[in-house]
């Protein structure tokens, strides 16, 4: 009795095994994340209110376009047709936005179109091409957050493509993912210099900045620093 136990316990264990591994091979699809970021060339729209001149969202723009931006910064500004005061509106609009983005050093080309909706009216389009960070081609959102909404869809999630989404959106210079081309040929000479004056035992001047632990209490000239320090890379702060 206590052999056809054992034996009974046996193949069953060895049937689970058997089972596993006919499951789940080399073959199986895996799901954790297993693409890389990628980095693209998109045309970003962004919107801005008809109404008013929003300094802030202007802000927002030309940082993304210094940063990222590449080409032409076209404005769209709409307005109602068959009314010619709403026409002169939109171009007095569209001269201030024009102003305000060449405050921060952005050039801007203004076109006008006519709507028939009032509703389509009452925003502004900005578009430029733009070097973006995006997540790896194969992701979806997590099941709940943003997109798959049923039980049965979360076997296509790969783990760890929410968390590539958001730090896609995070990436300031999405370029610097692309890495260097190469060392410049002139690198090195220019790195040499940068050591002479600490092997010659040259004395930084110093930076006549604030030091963090007076700052708000005492105007420190000098920096706070040591006159004696020899570190090139800080001009004197050791």
């Amino acid at each position: 009795m206590k052999h056809s136990m054992v034996g009974a316990v046996c193949c069953a264990a060895l049937m689970t095994a058997t089972l596993m591994l006919g499951g789940c091979d080399v073959t199986t699809p895996s799901q954790i994340k297993t693409g890389q970021m990628q980095v693209r060339d998109n045309v970003a729209v962004k919107h801005l209110p008809a109404g008013r001149v929003d300094e802030e969202q202007v802000n927002v723009v030309a940082d993304d376009y210094i940063r990222n931006g590449k080409g032409a910064v076209r404005v769209v500004v709409p307005y109602l047709a068959g009314n010619p005061v709403e026409r002169v509106t939109a171009e007095r609009q569209g001269n201030l936005y024009k102003k305000s983005f060449a405050r921060r050093g952005v050039a801007t080309v203004v076109n006008y179109i006519s709507v028939h909706n009032s509703a389509d009216a009452e925003n502004m389009y900005v578009s430029y091409s733009s070097t973006q960070a995006l997540p790896p081609a194969d992701c979806m959102h997590m099941t709940g957050a943003d997109g798959a909404s049923t039980i049965n869809e979360v076997r296509h999630y790969q783990m760890g493509c929410e968390m590539d989404m958001a730090m896609s959106q995070m990436i300031a210079h999405p370029d610097d993912l692309m890495g260097v081309a190469g060392t410049p040929d002139d690198y090195s000479r220019r790195q040499g210099p940068l050591t002479e004056h600490y092997r010659a035992g040259t004395t930084n001047a110093p930076l006549n900045g604030l030091n963090a632990s007076t700052t708000g209490t005492t105007t420190v000239t000098g920096g706070g620093v040591s006159t004696g320090s020899k570190n090139p890379n800080n001009g004197g702060g050791g």
